[in-house]
């Protein structure tokens, strides 16, 4: 069971990796397609490792896509704000600089605070281990993500095979 799951997770990512890398296509920005595929795979791979059962899966989703949802929300409309790109740093005023390195860390304390919320909500869904493994879980996903994308297919360093390996169960 545990290598048909692996076998799955690894032909998702085989078949999502190639469509990031081809991004430069589109200006950098992902397709809604290429979207699809990599939050379909974010999908497997959280439940996999979370190992949810049914009854927490049901309750999990809608609280952990609503905290998505409102991340997402929230990076749309900074970037929208501040549609400025580094080479334009050179040319801003200090007050200009100074202005946006509060208002960027006012959005990072914003965002941590939504965590907090979302911490809280899941208590009532998840046992707090599970809300550890998550944490970790979706730190080893960008992990992944980042390795695919820059071109580095091949298996996980040896201390990585460990880590990303589902918990036992006992």
């Amino acid at each position: 069971m545990k290598t048909i799951k692996m076998a799955v997770l690894a032909a998702i990512v085989l078949l999502w990796a190639p469509a990031l890398i081809s991004q430069e296509e589109h200006g950098g920005r992902p397709t809604p397609e290429q979207k699809e595929k990599l939050k379909a795979h974010k999908i497997a791979f959280i439940t996999d490792r979370l190992q949810l059962t049914p009854e927490e899966a049901e309750k999990f989703w809608p609280v952990y896509n609503e905290n998505e949802a409102t991340l997402e929300a929230r990076h749309k409309e900074f970037r929208k704000k501040h549609n400025i790109e580094p080479e334009d740093f050179e040319k801003m005023s200090d007050a200009d600089a100074i202005a946006l390195i509060d208002d960027h860390l006012k959005n990072e304390q914003a965002e941590l605070d939504q965590q907090k919320q979302f911490i809280v909500k899941l208590k009532s869904v998840i046992p707090p281990k599970k809300i550890l493994m998550l944490m970790d879980a979706e730190r080893d996903f960008r992990v992944e993500v980042v390795r695919k994308v820059s071109g580095k297919d091949g298996p996980p360093l040896p201390y990585d095979q460990e880590r990303m390996a589902p918990p036992q169960k006992k």
